[in-house]
């Protein structure tokens, strides 16, 4: 008979330290959201103001400003299509 043993050595402390990965990773989404939230409200109000501007310059600048936000809408709709062919399994060797 022969006894093979699985040393697993470190196991504890690898998972330790993914714990301490995974909490950073979320303390950066968080930072990113606030500053993401930060920057949409400061685009939002100098949008409002633009579009104050009389003549052909506000209305530039309002067609910029929902140029901008459909931009943005386009952008989450192909995240949400990337995470789509993802989970079909095939679409993670393609995306």
């Amino acid at each position: 008979m022969i006894d093979v043993a699985i040393s697993t050595k470190g196991e504890a402390t690898v998972d330790k330290q993914l714990d301490k990965v995974d909490d950073g990773l979320k303390d950066i989404k968080k930072s990113a959201d606030k500053a993401s939230t930060s920057m949409k409200a400061g685009f939002t109000a100098s949008a409002n103001a633009a579009a104050l501007i009389p003549g052909p310059i506000g209305v530039a600048a309002t067609a910029m400003s929902g140029l901008t936000s459909a931009t943005a809408t386009f952008g989450t709709a192909l995240k949400g299509v990337k995470g789509i062919l993802i989970s079909t399994g095939i679409g993670a060797f393609v995306v």
